[in-house]
């Protein structure tokens, strides 16, 4: 198995054009920028997971983390929701591993929360 590197990134993701290229790759243009400016005006920020092995993209997902900008902030900060749109995105060179990589995203849920709070 590869070692894969976790990250996390708001608004953009570290290489966008390989971001769109293979989320177009995976029929998932869900997890396109495409969408960021539209969330934007509804108060969501676009978070990007991101699994790379040698620099080069092997999966991720976007979500939008949401918080009330019209309520105080300590209410804020407990209204805050997360939302998710489609499926993460696979570079198709690394399928073989398909289900390592699965499990890797599953396994770095709890450290994305983490890293939010």
């Amino acid at each position: 198995m590869m070692k894969l590197e976790f990250s996390l990134k708001a608004n953009a993701p570290d290489n966008i054009d390989e971001w769109e290229q293979i989320a177009l790759e995976s029929s998932n243009i869900l997890q396109s920028i495409v969408y960021n400016e539209v969330e934007n005006f509804y108060n969501l920020i676009p978070y990007f997971v991101q699994l790379k092995t040698n620099e080069e993209l092997v999966a991720g997902y976007k979500f939008y983390l949401g918080k009330s900008t019209k309520l105080p902030s300590i209410i804020s900060s407990i209204s805050s929701h997360v939302t998710f749109f489609g499926e993460p995105i696979f570079n198709k060179k690394f399928s073989p591993y398909h289900y390592d990589i699965i499990v890797a995203l599953e396994s770095n849920i709890q450290k994305t929360i983490q890293m939010l709070n």
